[in-house]
């Protein structure tokens, strides 16, 4: 069994790093988390773009350095992508949250194309869409809708 953590999430207020996506200069809590994932056995992280800790090198470097293969998504919203020399990352989202209509999920579909014409998703750096609802109170039949798309 695999298990993956979320961090950086938009609940939970993060109380350190600079809010960036580049330029980390104070790497402790980075390095304390990474240390509580080895620790803890977890296979993989998923980083939200919402917290402070949002340097995805920092975290790449971080875990490289336990040993350990983990791997890494990086669900920054499309704003923190790729390019030919940087992927620190296994996968990446390219997408807005999806919501529980068609027209989302099509737009969210839709957002992959640019990164594999320009050859941004490979394997070891794949791009991905937000494409699953379930469970959602905003699906198009009310708070009584599983919202599922």
């Amino acid at each position: 069994l695999t298990a993956g953590w979320y961090l950086n999430n938009c609940i939970c207020a993060d109380h350190c790093g600079n809010n960036k996506d580049f330029g980390e200069n104070v790497t402790k809590c980075y390095e304390n988390d990474v240390k509580a994932l080895y620790n803890l056995g977890f296979d993989s992280l998923k980083l939200d773009g919402c917290g402070t800790q949002r340097d995805l090198t920092v975290w790449a470097d971080c875990m490289n350095a336990t040993g350990k293969p983990i791997m890494i998504e990086n669900c920054h919203w499309g704003t923190t992508v790729p390019n030919d020399t940087w992927c620190p990352f296994n996968f990446y989202r390219t997408s807005k949250d999806v919501r529980a209509s068609y027209g989302s999920v099509m737009f969210n579909l839709g957002t992959v194309t640019q990164w594999a014409l320009q050859g941004l998703s490979k394997p070891g750096c794949w791009a991905y869409p937000d494409m699953l609802e379930v469970g959602c109170q905003h699906g198009p039949g009310g708070a009584s809708d599983p919202g599922l798309s």
